[in-house]
């Protein structure tokens, strides 16, 4: 008989993969050249019982601001690098993946992450698999030029949650103020600090 989980262990494994998942994204972000490339962690207000308990949230300054222009293809190497590391960190390979059609899932990947590949939901063109073979080739845990710089960023996360749920920049000269930037659609919200 398996004995179910305690809810500890569940917490902490979702968190890993969220991590992982943040990381991935990060270190093929700082590869292709985005600039202040970052990523955070957050716990999950009110989950029901089949929620994650942590999600994970990424930004990087647009290359615009530089007068410089990220390629499509480079943006899509960013947006599916996230499930890849999910798939790596599971000792998936890119032949495991495609031969499973995890692809042609909607689900395999959110829905901002298929909008930075350019495809609809579960409906991946040949040249998205291309790319997913290329992060799957820098990603790999045995020949991956970027393992060790992914476990070093999921670790970072992890340690950075244990702190605080909610990435919080240094106060401000504005009253005490932090600023937390939240999500793609780069909103601001604003908390009143301690002080």
């Amino acid at each position: 008989m398996i004995k179910p989980m305690k809810p500890v262990r569940i917490a902490a494994r979702d968190r890993r993969n969220t991590a992982i998942h943040e990381a991935g994204h990060v270190t093929i972000g700082r590869h292709v050249g985005l600039k202040a490339v970052s990523a955070w962690l957050e716990e999950t207000s009110n989950p029901g019982p089949y929620d994650k308990l942590w999600v994970g949230k990424m930004r990087y300054l647009s290359p615009t601001i530089f007068g410089g222009k990220l390629p499509r293809k480079k943006l899509a190497l960013v947006a599916v690098a996230g499930a890849v590391a999910d798939c790596c960190w599971q000792k998936y390979t890119f032949e495991d993946s495609y031969g499973d059609d995890f692809w042609l899932d909607e689900d395999a990947m959110s829905e901002s992450d298929w909008l930075g590949c350019g495809c609809d939901p579960g409906n991946p063109t040949r040249q998205l698999f291309k790319t997913i073979e290329t992060v799957f080739s820098l990603l790999d845990r045995e020949a991956g030029a970027l393992w060790p710089a992914l476990l070093s960023e999921s670790r970072r996360l992890i340690e950075g949650s244990r702190e605080t749920s909610v990435y919080q920049r240094p106060a401000l000269a504005n009253g005490g103020r932090f600023h937390a930037y939240c999500g793609c659609r780069r909103r601001r919200r604003i908390w009143r600090g301690a002080g």
